[in-house]
């Protein structure tokens, strides 16, 4: 397969996979709405709202750090606590 037929489908895989993830992020937005009680809908979906925009903030460092310890038992406690926090 040539190069550009691999670029061509690398990125409409991508665009799919992105695609997907926004529907998915919408979905649980809205469905994460009726979970929770009329009285207090308002003040869990900001709380949510802001640990996602916290987690989403964190996610490149978490990534960088993973990247930069050498042992897998270390790196499976650093996702694990980065879980536990987000």
């Amino acid at each position: 397969m040539p190069d550009d037929e691999k670029t061509t489908y690398f990125i409409a895989l991508n665009m799919v996979g992105k695609f997907g993830m926004t529907i998915g992020f919408c979905i649980i937005y809205l469905w994460s709405a009726e979970i929770y009680p009329t009285s207090v809908r308002n003040s869990m979906m900001g709380l949510s709202s802001t640990f996602a925009r916290i987690g989403s903030l964190a996610a490149p460092w978490i990534a960088d750090l993973v990247r930069m310890i050498s042992t897998n038992t270390v790196r499976k406690e650093v996702f694990s606590l980065a879980f536990k926090l987000c």
